[in-house]
Formats: structure tokens, sequence, C-alpha cells
């Protein structure tokens, strides 16, 4: 392995800001193409000065980080809208903005040259390129690896404990070159899939599966040994989550590209066939989410009696879908509906399953099991027949919702069964809210997973994990619990956070992205903050996945879209105090993969080892456009456009640790929006956001001990600045703002 990196020093090519090499491959914007010879890469951070600030520009029309400076004027522009930032209201410290190193997107840099693998790393990690700070490793395998393994297949002896070959070759020698080229500390945040087969109830690494008690202490031993053997090999662990996942069965909440049918109150569901039930149908999405708003014609599907039958009407105009009555013949339902208005809107973004669970809220569901399969779709068109229609053919085109319906989309058993549960293997299942312990146990998921209940992962980190981190020197090691969608914290977070005992070890809380789009105002953030503003959130997994903005492909390469995602996302979670950001894979193959299970998805940067070249996607540059520009120990502060821009102008703002301010704006319309900034010195920025773009403004600020800008100041506390630490140090030791006001 250190020969591998010493290969690397020999290689690093001192590549100059080039321009991006832009290419099409049929959506709507670029990508920029890196080979072992070229590679565009912003270069040094720009910073502000009392006469001037810099535009820093990505766009739709196929600008990358395109770089002016500017001077201030004296008056302001008389058809502008208003950039106000309330610095003097601080709010969290920022952690940093970063990827993950799957045993996938190892498997592809090594793919590469060693030339063009260099390129890579330093467009990530390196000071002329996004500047990453937060990395994301997972402990073992995941889907995104080409087979499922733990380091431990022997029973209980830790001494047999093996890092993997993806470890030692792949993923290690990329951690230790980030590292060398990182102008700060890299902090590294280690995640569990599952645990060893032997260690849990169904002895399967996939397939759910709950860790056994009596494995409690093995299992922290085991995650103490990873911890170890990666700091041995020269990465240091800065923090791990509890487990990827861990409370799928908490709801009815899945991600995928559906929507389903309701059962209003499945008490009425009886061991062999169903009566008399009454169904709500999600349908009709246009309002608010970027589609048509025209009323959409009744639709009625009629099904043969021994699979079902019912009909329901929609409406067109947000999610106001009325119930109607089925009679039922069967246990057996068989229907799908897609939003026309979300498929074909190009600004929607928004996951099926997740406006489902919006409109008929994932708390209401009692005793009903779903096992949804993805399904393949064609934009404008109905390609699927109607199951038991009259015409089994039927394409019903005079009707602008679009209708799949597949056989097995909905299995539904008594609430309290008096028979085994089925194994409903699928990658996209979810379970209800509190399913009798024996259906839970018959869930299944197709990945490396383990099944907790909150207070089951309350008492092993509290009794367990904790202890055995302090207990082997790991004390200083971030514990952050959750590692699920937004949508459930309000399910798991006062258990873990409200127990003196857990909570003594629990540093924050990991989120993942997946049902946010639906949801980008849901309070959960705001309300985890301010319950337990001690503990900070963070961000720890996003990607698109096929159907979450109306495109069936996993890889859509120059999808401008997919990056306005990801900038919108990281805009509004932070603005709901957020700490930072991770995006899931590094890179990716161009189909999306390699992946055991098939569940392919896109990546910011695609490699085609063909050619021995790979594709900064729009996700890189709106990554960049925070990473770059607002490191580890900024602050968020409140910002927002007045007097002007619209609902689709979005911002977000920090001040910087050397005391400028930094403002990104993204512009989801069409049209150009002009914005105007008074400074402390009394001048104006007067710039132009381009229609769909993003856009990081630095600024200065008066840091006379007389302007707000001084609360930033650094002050000698113990601990902190004044000791023999340097900066980085400092950061990840905590010694942040909010220790200093």
């Amino acid at each position: 392995m250190r020969v591998c990196i010493a290969v690397l020093l020999l290689l690093a090519l001192h590549v100059q800001g080039e321009e991006c090499q832009k290419r099409r491959f049929g959506h709507d914007s670029v990508v920029c193409v890196c080979d072992s010879t070229r590679c565009d890469l912003p270069g040094p951070a720009p910073k502000p000065g009392p006469q001037n600030y810099i535009l820093v520009t990505s766009s739709r029309d196929g600008q990358r980080f395109h770089t002016e400076s500017h001077q201030f004027t004296s008056t302001p522009p008389t058809d502008a809208g208003i950039l106000e930032v309330a610095v003097a209201s601080p709010q969290q410290t920022m952690l940093g903005f970063g990827s993950s190193v799957t045993d996938a997107a190892a498997i592809m840099v090594h793919a590469l040259s060693p030339h063009a693998q260099e390129n890579l790393i330093r467009s990530y990690f390196g000071p002329d390129g996004i500047e990453y700070e937060l990395v994301r490793v997972p402990i073992a395998g995941t889907d995104f690896s080409t087979h499922p393994y733990s380091y431990l297949d022997d029973y209980i002896d830790i001494n047999k404990f093996r890092l993997s070959s993806e470890d030692t070759e792949l993923k290690l020698p990329i951690l230790l070159r980030a590292q060398e080229l990182s102008r700060l500390p890299i902090k590294v945040l280690a995640s569990p899939w599952s645990p060893p087969a032997w260690m849990k109830k169904n002895n399967k690494l996939n397939g759910s599966g709950e860790l056994m008690e009596s494995m409690w202490d093995p299992w922290s031993q085991y995650i103490v040994r990873f911890i170890k053997e990666y700091e041995s090999a020269g990465v240091r662990v800065w923090g791990i989550t509890s487990q990827n996942h861990a409370f799928s069965n908490i709801e009815l909440c899945f991600t995928g590209d559906l929507l389903g049918v309701h059962f209003k109150d499945s008490r009425d569901v009886i061991t062999g066939g169903m009566r008399g039930l009454e169904l709500e149908v999600v349908d009709g999405l246009g309002g608010g989410l970027g589609g048509d708003k025209e009323e959409e014609s009744p639709i009625t599907i009629e099904m043969t009696s021994s699979e079902a039958a019912g009909s329901w009407v929609t409406r067109g105009s947000g999610m106001d879908s009325r119930p109607s009555s089925a009679a039922i013949g069967s246990a057996w339902v068989s229907a799908v509906v897609v939003s026309r208005s979300m498929f074909e809107a190009r600004s929607s973004g928004v996951m099926a399953v997740d406006l489902l669970r919006g409109a008929l809220n994932c708390s209401r569901f009692r005793g009903v099991l779903w096992e949804l399969h993805r399904l393949t779709f064609a934009k404008r068109a109905l390609n699927v027949p109607c199951v038991g229609c009259n015409d089994r053919s039927a394409v019903h085109e005079n009707i602008s919702t679009r209708v799949l319906v597949r056989n097995e989309t909905v299995r539904s058993l008594n609430a309290e069964p008096t028979h085994d549960p089925p194994d409903l293997g699928s990658q996209w299942l979810g379970s209800a809210v509190n399913c009798p312990p024996q259906w839970v146990q018959g869930i299944t998921h197709k990945w490396n997973s383990c099944e907790w209940s909150p207070e089951a992962m309350r008492d092993w980190v509290g009794g367990s994990l904790g202890p055995a981190l302090r207990e082997a020197g790991l004390g200083r090691v971030e514990i952050l619990v959750g590692d699920e969608d937004r949508r459930k914290l309000s399910k798991f977070r006062d258990v873990l956070l409200g127990d003196a005992k857990a909570s003594e070890y629990i540093s924050g809380v990991a989120v993942h992205w997946y049902t946010d789009l639906a949801h980008p105002d849901s309070p959960e953030l705001t309300h985890t903050h301010l319950l337990y503003p001690n503990k900070y959130i963070l961000y720890t997994e996003a990607c698109v996945v096929p159907g979450m903005d109306g495109l069936h492909e996993a890889v859509a390469l120059g999808s401008w879209l997919r990056g306005e995602l990801y900038a919108r996302n990281i805009i509004q979670t932070v603005n709901q105090h957020v700490t930072g950001w991770v995006d899931w894979n590094l890179a990716l193959d161009t189909t999306g993969g390699p992946n055991w299970v098939g569940n392919t998805v896109d990546a910011p940067i695609i490699i085609n080892p063909e050619k021995d070249e790979f594709y900064k996607q729009p996700m890189f540059y709106a990554m960049g456009h925070f990473s770059k520009f607002v490191p580890s120990g900024s602050v968020a502060v409140p910002s927002w456009v007045r007097d002007g821009g619209g609902e689709r102008l979005y911002t977000t703002a920090f001040i910087h640790p050397d005391r400028h301010l930094v403002v990104v704006i993204l512009n989801m319309d069409e049209s150009a929006v002009k914005v105007s900034y008074k400074t402390d010195f009394g001048g104006y920025a007067s710039f132009t956001v381009p229609g769909k773009a993003i856009q990081t403004v630095l600024l200065p600020l008066d840091s006379t001990r007389t302007h707000p800008a001084a609360m930033y100041a650094k002050t000698t506390q113990e601990g902190c600045t004044g000791g023999a630490m340097n900066e980085g140090e400092e950061k990840l030791l905590g010694c942040h703002f909010l220790d200093h006001i």
C-alpha cells in the first residue's frame, strides 16, 4: 500500500486550472471530461478585498466555477432584489462537506491509470480542487460492493479480525492520498451496514435481521478493532455512525419511484380476503412541484375479481386526492398510480413514494406490508396494460395522468396474523408502524443491513459501544446516531438523545436526504436542534436514484437538474441547522455501479475506464460551490433576498474563519435575477445571477471590534486557541465559534 502512495506522489502532475473540456450526453447540460493529462481545477480559493467582491458561477449553459472580481459601486441599482445577511445572528458552526469512499468508488478510481487517478483525487481533496473535508467510509461491505462480506466470519474470535483487500488495496490508498493533499485534516466517518452474519438473528449479512443481544459487546469490539486497524494504517477515524438505516421498520417509509394505495382501515383486513375496504390513492401532484395544475380526468381501473376491483377519482392540483370505495375480493391488490405532472415536470425532483407519505401520513398505516418493485416507465406514453381491463393492452392516451398497473405491488395480511408471514425479500420494502414482532422478523432487504429498535440502540450505545470506545482509548471518536431519513427523526430522537446514559456518548445525529425532496420544509431538523441544541446534525448520505427527478436512468450524464437538487437541499438543510453534507459514492461507473444487488444510482463523478477518463457532473460543481468556500469552522448566518428573486431563488450564508462573508445563491428559474448587497463600508455589490445557475459570492466584512463581525474573532480559551494546536486541530477538537461567545 505504501508503494502505491509513493507512485502517486511521483505522478503528482501539476495540472493548472484548465478550462472545462465540455461534452454532452443528451441531457440538459454538460460534463467536464478529465483524463491522465488534462483536468479542470479551480485553483486556490480567492478572497475578497476591501474594494472588491468575487463571483463564482456555474450554470446550465456550461459555466463551471467561472470567477470574476468586481469593484463596489457608490449607488444601488433600482431594479434589483436586496440581499440581506444577518451576520449578528450566528447559527451552527460547520463541519464541512464531502463524499463516501465505498468499495464501488474505490474500484472505479483504481480502474483509471495512475495519472488519471491523481487528477480525480486532487479534484476532490487538493487545495486546487473543491477541498472536501469529510469522508464517509463503510465498515465492511455495502450494496456498493461486488459481494457481501464481513471482517470476521469465524464465531466470536476477535483475534481473527482482518481488514479486506477492498480496504488495504483500494480504499486506504485513496484516503491516505486525500490526507496528503488536503490543507485541513480529513474527518473520516465510519458507518456499519451489517454485523457478521453469525451475530444476527437471521444469520445473514442482508435480510435486515436484528443483532442478538448476546452479541452487543462482540459487535462493539468489532467496531473498536476496525478503528484501530484504520488508524494503524495511517487514517485517523473522526467519528462513527451507530448503524446505516437502523430504523427501517419504524414506519411505512421507503425510497422508490412508485405511488400506491392505502387501506384506510386495515382492521377490516381479513386473512384470506379483504372486504369492503376504502382506498385512498395519491395522484394529481402538480401543485407546487413545477408541473401543470390542470384538472385531471377521472380514472377508473377495473380488475378481475380474482385480483381486485376498485375505482377512484383524482383531482388536479396539490395533494388533494379524494377517497372512494372499492370492493376487493382477494388479498392481492395490483395498482400503482404515477403522476404525469411529477414525471414530466423538469424541476419537481420529488420521489413519488415520499409524496404518498406526505399526503397520507405514515403513522396511519397499521398492519399492512407492502412489497414494491421498481418499474421502468416511459415519460410520455403509458406502455403498461391494465390488468383485468376489457382491453388488456389498453393505453389511456386520452387522460393526462399516467397509470401503471402491476400484479405484485401490494400484499396485505391480517393485523394479527395467525400464520407466519412470507419472506418478502425486496429492495423496495417497508413496514407498518407497530408491526407485530413476528411480522418485523419477516421483513428483508437485499443489501447488507441490520434492524434496530430505538430502545435497543439506546441501550447498546449507552451500555456497550460508548464504554468500549472509552476503554480502548477512543473516547474522542464522535458517535452519531440515526443515519436515517429526516422523516424518522421524531421517531427515535427522544429515545436516544433524551436518555442521560446514551446521550453522554452521542455527539450528533446523522441524516439521509432521501425523503427531503417531497418534504423540504418539514420541521424535524429544526425541532431536533431546538430540543437538543448540544447535539449537531450532519447529513451523511445523498444520491439521486432512478425516478427521483423523473428520469429512469441511474446515471444521467450532464443533468443540471440533479445538480440543482443537491444545491437546493444543501441550502435548505443548512438553513435548518445542519452542520455539513456528505454525498454518497465518490465515483461510479457509467451504469451507476458496481452494486451487488443492482441498486444503481448516480454520482458526481462517473468513470469510463475503457477510455481512461472521468466525467465531472453538475452535481460535482454544486458540491464545490459549498465545499471550496465554506471550510469547517465557518459559521452559518441567516440570509434572504427581498423585493425580488421569487420563490425559486435560494440563499444561504456563512462567516468564513478568515472573517469574510460567503453567500451561495441558487437560481432555479429560467430568468436571470439582479441582486444588490450593501457592504459594511457603504458601497454596493450589484450583480446578476443567471437563470439556472449556482453562484458563490465572496464579500469583505468590517473586522473592527465595533462591528458584529468582531464576534467571530477567536479568543483564548483553555483547550482551544492559545495552545500549541494548529487551526485544523482546534476544529477537530470542537473549538468552534459557539465556544467563543
